[in-house]
């Protein structure tokens, strides 16, 4: 039933009309199975990523379950519909024990998680940037994608300062015009995935400097 009247909303509403007419389908190439395996260094740690995105049940989870447990056999969770609902406190405690628990070493991060952020002033009172300083707080060397539809250049350098380690754009029926967006997207991710996968020592090392501070402390 929910399929059905998905369908109909796409297929009648004015909004959807308007969307196809300003951004006509086209026939995208299919990404070849090849493409989707992660250049992984086999001498580090393997890859545990941490999705984060309140809209991750809306499809983004499959997608990235495909591309990462399915393709790559890649230790993966996620936090979606939990997020719903909660203050902003509670999305960053909720993240925060996910990471310690899961000892993530890869977090896959959406920007805007709460209602709030799609008003907020500052790039630091929104949520994503809050998880991120927090994560590198934690251990500097736990690697974080920021994956959003933001693509203003200031929100970008302010992530940047903080900490993230790379940055991946979300579909949107703007991007949808150019036909080889999604494939380019899904290439980039890969490519993202494999650098980290070549940066995992960063993790140990820190933890192994903080080891030492509290001995020197001590």
């Amino acid at each position: 039933d929910y399929i059905e009247q998905t369908r109909y909303k796409v297929e009648n509403t004015l909004y959807f009309k308007y969307l196809m007419a300003m951004c006509p389908s086209k026939e995208i190439k299919p990404v070849n199975r090849i493409e989707l395996k992660i250049n992984k260094d086999v001498t580090q740690p393997d890859l545990n990523v941490l999705y984060v995105d309140d809209e991750a049940d809306d499809g983004w989870y499959e997608l990235m379950c495909e591309i990462l447990y399915t393709e790559n056999n890649v230790g993966y969770d996620y936090l979606g519909q939990d997020l719903k609902h909660k203050s902003q406190k509670e999305i960053i405690n909720m993240v925060m024990d996910k990471v310690k628990v899961n000892k993530s070493n890869v977090v896959i991060l959406d920007f805007r998680l709460h209602p709030t952020d799609f008003t907020a002033k500052a790039i630091v009172d929104v949520t994503g940037y809050k998880i991120l300083k927090e994560i590198k707080k934690l251990n500097r060397g736990i690697q974080v994608l920021v994956f959003s539809a933001t693509n203003k250049i200031w929100n970008l350098q302010a992530l940047q300062s903080a900490g993230a380690d790379g940055f991946l754009m979300k579909e949107a029926p703007v991007n949808s015009i150019d036909p080889t967006f999604s494939r380019n997207s899904i290439k980039k991710l890969i490519s993202i995935l494999g650098n980290f996968s070549h940066r995992i020592y960063r993790m140990l090392i820190w933890e192994k400097m903080q080891q030492q501070k509290e001995y020197l402390h001590h």
